[in-house]
């Protein structure tokens, strides 16, 4: 019963992750695929190039929000089958399904984006000192400096 479970949810999140939004949007205002224009990537970066900040922002947020989904499901599933076993098991099987299924999305040809944003959704949810103000800031002071620290050996050459 539990591999069954662990198969559905795997399935489930692929299912998911291959709703590509920035095709989906692009397709909405243009008509035209994102993948034609820009870098050729299904992604938001590619969005924001192409169709401005707004559209940008709304296909960053789409894709981070599959991530958050995707990973309160596997939690949901945890609490129907009543195990705390498989919940660590359950969610990072359902987080790197979701980020495939984003990838290669079954329905636009397994041709999908990047998946950083949908990353990003999914390691804010399972891991929580990312999410906290601690986390977050470590990495932000730790991009300062090694930015500094490339600036400063550029310089000095």
């Amino acid at each position: 019963m539990t591999y069954l479970i662990i198969a559905l949810t795997a399935i489930v999140s692929y299912l998911i992750g291959s709703v590509n939004f920035s095709i989906l949007l692009s397709k909405m205002l243009s008509g035209k695929d994102i993948r034609e224009s820009g870098s050729g990537n299904a992604g938001a970066t590619n969005m924001l190039r192409t169709y401005g900040k707004k559209m940008g922002v709304i296909t960053l947020l789409l894709d981070v929000l599959k991530g958050i989904v995707v990973i309160l499901l596997s939690r949901f599933v945890k609490n129907i089958a009543g195990t705390d076993e498989i919940y660590p098991v359950i969610s990072y099987i359902a987080g790197v399904c979701v980020i495939l299924g984003h990838n290669f999305p079954l329905y636009f040809g397994f041709k999908g984006g990047k998946g950083v944003a949908t990353s990003l959704g999914v390691v804010l949810m399972l891991d929580w000192c990312c999410n906290s103000g601690y986390g977050s800031n470590k990495v932000c002071i730790a991009r300062f400096n090694l930015g500094r620290c490339n600036v400063h050996s550029y310089r000095n050459r």
